[in-house]
């Protein structure tokens, strides 16, 4: 049975771009018969292990995501 659930909290995505070393991104084969890693893609990053990455595909994260704020300052107060 599927479940659906809700963030609780923000998430840090930065632009991936040609000049990232991708070693330590996870990326899933769907993502990757898509032609990803491509501009327009996101990368995550788990707060708690900044070696923990993955690659949010760019269609994926137009339909998902919304821009909240550049400055961690501000960020802290929405939380």
């Amino acid at each position: 049975m599927m479940a659906f659930y809700r963030k609780k909290a923000l998430q840090e995505l930065t632009p991936w771009n040609p000049n990232i070393p991708m070693d330590l991104v996870s990326i899933s084969a769907a993502d990757v018969d898509k032609g990803s890693p491509k501009l327009g893609d996101m990368l995550a990053c788990n707060p708690d292990d900044v070696c923990d990455w993955w690659l949010v595909e760019e269609q994926y994260f137009k339909d998902n995501y919304e821009w909240v704020s550049d400055y961690t300052s501000e960020v802290n107060d929405y939380e």
